[in-house]
C-alpha cells in the first residue's frame, strides 16, 4: 500500500508597506507607492508629475536667467528679482542692487537651471527603467537623489541655526519627499532585481532537467 503524498500550499505572504530590518541590515523597501498603488503604477505616476514640476522650473529658471542677464540696468535688474520666481527660491530676503550681485545671482540661477534639467532627464531615464525593467537605468536618479538629499539635510540645519525660516521649509519639504520617494525607487529596484534572478534561476533549471531528459532518453 503506497502511502499518499501531501501536498504543503504555503500561505500567501502579506503585503509589506514599510519594511525596516536593522538586524539584518536590510534596506527599507514598501509593497504600494502612497499605500494605495501597486509600486510600479505609483512610482510610474509620481516621476510623472516629477517630470512635469522640473520641466515648470527648468523653463522658468530659463525665463529669468535671459532676464538677469538682459537688465544691464540695476534697477531693472531689482525689479526683476520681486515676483513669485524668487520667492520661491529665497522666501521674503532682498537683494541689494550690485552689479557683483547681479552676477552672483546669474551664475546661481544658471547652476539651478542645470540641476533642473538634469532632474528632469534623470526622472525620464527612470521612467523608462521601470517599464523596461533595466535596473541600470536607476543609477542617475538615485547618484541624484543621494547628493541633494543631503544638501537638504545640511539646508534643515543652517536653516534652522540660522533662524532662515525659508530655507528650513523648503529643505525639509524637500527631504521628507525624496526620502520616501527614494524608499518606493529602492524597493522597485529590489524587486526588478529579484524577479530578474528568479527567471534566470528557473530558466536555469528548465535547461538541466532537459539536458538531463535527453541523456536518459539516450
Amino acid at each position: 500500500m503506497e502511502a499518499e503524498s501531501v501536498e504543503v500550499v504555503e500561505a500567501p505572504k502579506p503585503k509589506t508597506y514599510l519594511k525596516v530590518s536593522l538586524s539584518n541590515a536590510e534596506l527599507p523597501k514598501v509593497d504600494y507607492c502612497c499605500f494605495l498603488f501597486d509600486l510600479r503604477i505609483g512610482l510610474s505616476i509620481w516621476l510623472i508629475i516629477e517630470a512635469i514640476i522640473w520641466t515648470f522650473l527648468f523653463v522658468a529658471a530659463l525665463y529669468h536667467e535671459i532676464v538677469y542677464a538682459s537688465a544691464f540696468d540695476l534697477f531693472d535688474f531689482s525689479d526683476e528679482t520681486k515676483g513669485w520666481y524668487h520667492y520661491l527660491l529665497l522666501g521674503d530676503e532682498s537683494i541689494e542692487s550690485d552689479h557683483k550681485i547681479r552676477t552672483y545671482t546669474i551664475l546661481f540661477n544658471f547652476m539651478l537651471m542645470l540641476i533642473f534639467l538634469s532632474y528632469l532627464i534623470f526622472c525620464l531615464v527612470l521612467l523608462i527603467g521601470i517599464n523596461m525593467r533595466k535596473t541600470c537605468f536607476f543609477l542617475p536618479y538615485f547618484t541624484l537623489d543621494i547628493i541633494f538629499s543631503l544638501i537638504a539635510f545640511i539646508g534643515c540645519f543652517v536653516g534652522l541655526i540660522l533662524s532662515y525660516n525659508h530655507l528650513f521649509r523648503m529643505s525639509f519639504i524637500f527631504l521628507l519627499i525624496k526620502t520616501y520617494v527614494e524608499i518606493c525607487t529602492v524597493s522597485m529596484f529590489l524587486k526588478i532585481r529579484r524577479e530578474k534572478s528568479k527567471a534566470s534561476s528557473t530558466s536555469d533549471t528548465s535547461g538541466t532537467i532537459y539536458q538531463d531528459n535527453q541523456a536518459t532518453a539516450v
